[in-house]
């Protein structure tokens, strides 16, 4: 695992295999032939930080509303003695007998554990991890954003622009740790009403 400064406001924690993929960008082995023509080569913590700052950007995009997420979050940073403000996991996921998992190199860790780790430390958490079981992560003081399914961000992974995923599709909801799930339905209200703490 990796710890990677995106911003003051933001740690990314990259997993060994997100990593090594960063790292083997248009080396052309097996898994990224289609990239193996690539000219420019970039370092890996370059490449993931841009990685990153797209995934963000499709998360928070105005378009479909996920700027209010963002809002939010930044509204919940100022109640709180947050250390940042988001915390992103990038990992590849899975899931046996009702327990969620990423995986860091040879090593299968529990969701759960990583974000009881982080809860309080950050005023978001942000799990970029599949999630085939539709599993639930909780937490006691951070607002959490996680798929709620399996999704492919090949788009954004590989510095392409494109992307077959939606806030719709997959990040659909913030959840509160007293509030539980807050949608772009119900955010106004939240932020209207200061139903924030």
């Amino acid at each position: 695992m990796r710890k990677i400064e995106i911003s003051e406001e933001i740690d990314l924690f990259l997993s060994s295999d997100n990593f090594i993929e960063a790292k083997n960008f248009g080396k052309g082995i097996d898994e990224f032939k289609e990239f193996e023509n690539v000219d420019v080569y970039i370092e890996p913590t370059e490449q993931v930080k841009e990685d990153c700052d797209i995934f963000l950007s499709v998360i928070f995009n105005k378009k479909v509303g996920g700027e209010k997420y963002l809002n939010f979050i930044n509204l919940f940073h100022k109640t709180r003695d947050f250390n940042k403000k988001i915390a992103v996991l990038d990992a590849h996921g899975s899931h046996c007998n009702g327990k969620w998992y990423f995986s860091d190199g040879k090593r299968n860790n529990l969701i759960q554990n990583w974000v009881r780790d982080k809860d309080g430390v950050y005023a978001a958490i942000i799990l970029k991890v599949c999630n085939p079981g539709q599993l639930i992560a909780k937490t006691k003081s951070s607002l959490l954003m996680m798929a709620d399914t399996s999704f492919s961000l090949l788009g954004i992974e590989y510095g392409m622009q494109i992307c077959d995923w939606t806030p719709e599709s997959g990040f659909n909801c913030i959840i509160h740790p007293s509030h539980g799930e807050i949608s772009l339905y119900t955010i106004d209200y939240h932020i209207t009403n200061n139903v924030i703490i």
